[in-house]
């Protein structure tokens, strides 16, 4: 039982080292847009966020 144990363990340490050299950093481009007018009254522009995370969430209702 404790080899069976150990055999589990090292495979779970191979596929997290193979998970992490596979990573690779992804970038999506967005074309600049502006959105409506926020909570403080101004107007917010995708380019003043340039270099910062954004997430977009878009609800729409009818």
């Amino acid at each position: 039982m404790k080899s069976f144990a150990f055999i589990i363990a090292i495979f779970a340490a191979l596929l997290c080292i193979s998970q992490d050299s596979n990573a690779q950093e992804t970038k999506y481009t967005l074309s600049d847009f502006e959105l409506g007018e926020h909570v403080s009254g101004e107007k917010l522009k995708l380019s003043k966020l340039d270099g910062k995370v954004v997430v977009i969430e878009y609800w729409g209702t009818r």
